[in-house]
């Protein structure tokens, strides 16, 4: 993998960015610091691309009217997040918002499981998610998220694991992009968005992508806890009706 400076309009000021290309890409003969990836932090959480995917140092200032539009996005999110829905129209919502804003193709949301072992998927937009139902902490792109706490984008055909890169290259996915979704340090989740092209994606993108999972991210976790006070007052009412029925001597 190589670091690669990127060329700029005039008038523009520095920010980093990250753009996936394909291996045809000029090799700078620049490497990062760590063999075999490239990290730096962007809102607490590293930034990672892995393996020979070449990254592009981007530089751009943020117009005023980009800065509305990602100042539209998280207001408009932040009022469907908190309408009243079930999880899963509340995850389906959202994905769809960001696929538009960043004109991505299809969005997946997986909820880590209780034991800590696996994420199973809540959401899903744009793609057939058969054979995607689960993902082991070990697996793929979205395990490595969980493991290192980092976004990643990649392109699909660097995934180690044969049988999923072949699944996820028959449904026409060539990047994938995975946040983690974090609530009080604790890793709940990764949203999966994925590409049918190559993509870039600038400092300002990745914040806003980062921004928008740890909306979601709260979100998510405030309507399980939601729904887990529902079930329980459910069971107080089905005990006290219970009691109540109870003959007396």
């Amino acid at each position: 993998m190589a670091v690669e400076p990127r060329s700029h309009s005039p008038g523009r000021g520095p920010s980093r960015g990250v753009s996936i290309f394909g291996r045809h890409a000029r090799d700078s003969g620049t490497q990062p610091e760590t063999p075999g990836y490239l990290s730096y932090r962007s809102r607490g959480i590293p930034i990672m691309t892995i393996s020979n995917t070449i990254i592009s140092i981007m530089t751009a200032d943020l117009k005023p009217k980009d800065l509305k539009k990602q100042m539209a996005l998280i207001h408009e999110l932040g009022n469907f997040l908190s309408a009243s829905l079930s999880l899963r129209e509340m995850l389906e919502g959202a994905i769809w918002k960001v696929l538009a804003h960043f004109d991505l193709d299809a969005g997946r949301i997986y909820l880590m499981h209780e034991s800590g072992l696996y994420l199973a998927l809540a959401a899903a937009i744009g793609t057939d998610p058969r054979g995607m139902e689960k993902i082991n902490r070990n697996e793929g792109f979205t395990g490595k998220a969980v493991r290192n706490r980092a976004f990643i984008a990649q392109h699909v055909s660097e995934l180690e694991e044969e049988d999923r890169m072949s699944l996820l290259i028959r449904k026409g996915f060539k990047v994938v992009i995975c946040i983690p979704l974090i609530v009080m340090d604790n890793i709940t989740g990764v949203m999966n968005l994925t590409a049918n092209r190559d993509i870039e994606l600038d400092q300002e993108e990745i914040d806003l992508l980062i921004t928008v999972a740890n909306h979601i991210a709260i979100a998510a976790h405030h309507a399980k806890l939601q729904k887990e006070i529902e079930n329980r007052e459910k069971t107080i009412d089905f005990l006290r009706t219970q009691l109540q029925n109870i003959p007396k001597p």
